[in-house]
């Protein structure tokens, strides 16, 4: 555990952790991650809402969650321990080790939640729901990004080398920006702007174990850990800001 917590202090000071291919420990070393990313965000929540809580604050809920109740248990698992994550990571840190298909993959998701949040019009079949005219469009615009960095070697250079000089910010706005997207899905009428260095640590918390483990083991390890740490929030709720 204390290899992990230094890795990490590395990690935010340059940005860059080194990275493991193959490891016979890694069952090990995952259940560590997981088990310190239980522990940080459990402390995390405790010292952003106690106080609140002792002051007779009302502290704003999960919509996203909350709106999931509505469903079976089996529907919940689904959205929230599995879609939930995998958007996420996608969106928040495939983008962290520059490739083509990271980042052709990182604009298409974007794409896609943009268009969703615009476009209101109707599907590829007419449908009234326009997500399969939005999934589409993003396709092309992966497809699209993709075909450019392969056929222009130089523009895609260029960017490899930006994305290694700069190795520092992009892992820091990866956080902030996933903290950010978890106090958006928070109760509006209850969000107290004044709260909101508070309700930040725990996301950034987690944000921060989630993408070292990205940079160190891969995405498809980043994304395991995050549909556990989902798994454990739907037992205890009082986690959910950060899933």
């Amino acid at each position: 555990m204390k290899i992990i917590i230094t890795e990490l202090g590395i990690l935010l000071t340059s940005g860059r952790v080194a990275r493991i291919s193959t490891d016979h420990y890694l069952p090990e070393k995952l259940l560590r991650i997981y088990l310190l990313t239980i522990l940080a965000s459990s402390i995390a929540v405790f010292i952003a809402f106690v106080p609140l809580r002792l002051g007779n604050v009302d502290v704003p809920f999960n919509t996203f969650q909350e709106s999931l109740k509505q469903h079976s248990l089996a529907y919940q698992i689904v959205v929230f321990c599995l879609l939930a994550p995998i958007q996420q990571e996608i969106k928040f840190r495939l983008c962290l080790i520059y490739s083509k298909i990271n980042i052709a993959g990182f604009l298409g998701i974007w794409c896609f939640f943009l268009l969703n949040k615009l476009n209101e019009g109707k599907g590829l079949f007419g449908e009234q729901n326009p997500t399969s005219l939005n999934l589409g469009l993003s396709l092309i615009a992966m497809a699209s990004v993709y075909s450019c960095l392969l056929q222009n070697k130089e523009i895609n250079n260029k960017l490899e080398t930006l994305w290694m000089t700069y190795s520092k910010p992009v892992f820091l706005i990866s956080i902030l920006c996933f903290a950010l997207f978890h106090v958006a899905s928070l109760d509006k009428n209850l969000l107290d702007l004044r709260l909101i260095p508070i309700l930040l640590l725990p996301p950034v918390l987690s944000g921060l174990i989630f993408g070292y483990t990205r940079l160190k083991y891969g995405v498809r390890y980043s994304l395991l850990l995050h549909i556990g740490y989902n798994v454990v929030c739907v037992f205890l709720p009082f986690l959910n800001v950060l899933a």
